[in-house]
């Protein structure tokens, strides 16, 4: 049994608990289940950070491994539904600080490649050899 299965039955047992045997039970199962849980948490040092990870937007950009390419954790996404739009809220105002773009379809004006903007302007960075990337 998974520390899921034993949980949801201590959960059962303990709003089922009529009598007096069932709530003994439930109570003898919550204990079973946060000790299972608490088995399955990882250590501090067993967990990976997020810089060594490759992050995907929304829009099926993968990002490059690394901090310099990890979207900063006070960001928010934009609230009003642009598609990988982070940024602050300033004075109760959305400023955008990063966006990721997918390639420009073809035929479209704009770079064939995965790409971002820094602070809403216009000038392109990518990870791509050759090209800027300031990072976000």
């Amino acid at each position: 049994a998974t520390a899921g299965d034993v949980a949801g039955a201590a959960l059962e047992a303990a709003t089922l608990g009529k009598s007096s045997k069932i709530k003994a039970a439930g109570k003898g199962l919550k204990k079973i289940a946060s000790k299972a849980i608490g088995l399955l948490k990882a250590p501090k040092s067993a967990v990976k950070k997020t810089d060594d990870v490759i992050h995907v937007t929304p829009d099926k950009v993968a990002l490059p491994k690394g901090a310099k390419h990890k979207i900063p954790d006070h960001y928010v996404e934009n609230p009003h539904g642009r598609s990988g739009s982070y940024g602050e809220m300033v004075n109760k105002k959305f400023q955008e600080r990063v966006r990721i773009d997918p390639a420009t379809p073809s035929g479209k004006k704009g770079p064939n490649y995965s790409h971002y903007h820094k602070d809403g302007k216009k000038p392109h960075y990518s990870p791509r050899p050759g090209d800027k990337d300031p990072g976000f």
